[in-house]
């Protein structure tokens, strides 16, 4: 036995005039697109609704609802330092003195890139500040 989808369209006669409505085995998925929350960002919304039909029954694995929300980062550049440590690097920067955090290569690399390891310092993006203090280790 194969499953199919059963009916796809594109509504335009909603609230956000962005729904892409799926009939699939098993369900419904309803995708908004075009909104914005309480803070002005743009979301995007999936709506999973499980078949309760007389004599077949889906159940949802997960949750109901999920949004996707744009996140914004203020422009701008921060200096950030790295120091090879054991085969990890320590990342600090003079805007946030005396917090540091210990990441091993991949990660680094994945994170500033490897002009930045090279270097051994560099300008970055200034939200990645936000790491150095939830991840704080003392100095």
């Amino acid at each position: 036995m194969s499953a199919t989808m059963k009916t796809i369209y594109f509504g335009k006669n909603n609230r956000s005039n962005n729904c892409l409505h799926i009939e699939t085995e098993g369900g419904i998925v309803n995708i908004r697109v075009g909104l914005q929350d309480r803070e002005g960002r743009k979301v995007t919304s999936i709506e999973i609704l499980p078949d309760k039909y007389c004599g077949e029954e889906w159940e949802l694995s997960g949750v109901h609802n999920n949004r996707l929300i744009k996140v914004e980062h203020e422009s701008g550049l921060a200096y950030f330092e790295c120091q090879p440590h054991h085969g990890a690097y320590i990342i600090t920067s003079p805007a946030k003195t005396g917090a540091s955090f210990l990441l091993q290569s991949e990660d680094n690399r994945e994170l500033f890139g490897e002009e930045f390891i090279k270097n051994g310092a560099g300008y970055c993006p200034d939200y990645l500040l936000d790491i150095l203090t939830e991840n704080e280790v003392k100095t």
